[in-house]
């Protein structure tokens, strides 16, 4: 009589591919994470205008957030070109 056996599934063997898929899921969400977080499509613009002795600086932000101080800096240099304190109006 010819029988065919069959070779008994281990659980380690069925283990390991999901083990490694998982792992490869949750390095790819990480990866995208951080690539959200570094994407410079989320940065925002900042309007200057001079009228006169006038300056006036517009920027997005947070209707509970206050700016204190606006200070504009040169890419080489550590000194503030240019520093506000105590806007004049909310706006």
């Amino acid at each position: 009589m010819n029988t065919v056996r069959h070779r008994p599934v281990r659980p380690f063997v069925l283990i390991g591919p999901v083990l490694g898929l998982a792992a490869l899921a949750a390095v790819a969400s990480g990866v995208w994470v951080v690539h959200r977080m570094a994407d410079p499509a989320t940065t925002f613009l900042a309007g200057v205008r001079v009228d006169g002795s006038r300056v006036s600086v517009k920027m997005p932000t947070c209707r509970t957030d206050e700016v204190a101080t606006v200070e504009v800096y040169d890419v080489d240099s550590e000194t503030p070109l240019w520093r506000a304190t105590g806007p004049r109006t909310p706006e």
